[in-house]
């Protein structure tokens, strides 16, 4: 099943996830993660039940915050290749310990980095 459809829209958009579900990497004990992805959509858009149902598939996977937080990040610019895009994951364990990782693309301001350093770096 296709995780996109053609966009036909400019604006920001906002989905959240409320019970992405995994496996501590360290202590394999479940915790429960809200997922939150900001971002502006260019010539595709993510279908929301497809991608929940890839969601579903890692509740028996086992990460950190950071590395879940890495995996959906590079799953939607895989599928989607958002330039501007933050998804955030926030997490609670069983045991009531929390956590929160960010992840953020902006592709303007990667360029606008890129050519700084050239010039800062430019043989003479």
């Amino acid at each position: 099943m296709s995780m996109t459809f053609p966009n036909d829209t400019s604006v920001s958009l906002i989905q959240y996830f409320p019970e992405v579900t995994c496996l501590c990497s360290v202590t394999k004990v479940p915790f429960f993660s809200r997922v939150d992805i900001e971002f502006v959509p260019g010539k595709k858009l993510l279908e929301f039940i497809a991608f929940d149902e890839w969601l579903m598939t890692l509740s028996d996977k086992s990460y950190t915050i950071e590395s879940l937080c890495d995996a959906i990040f590079d799953k939607l610019t895989e599928e989607i290749g958002y330039t501007n895009m933050s998804v955030s994951v926030n997490a609670t364990t069983v045991v009531h310990a929390s956590a929160k990782a960010i992840r953020v693309r902006n592709v303007e301001a990667e360029r606008a980095r890129a050519k700084q350093t050239a010039k800062l770096y430019k043989p003479r």
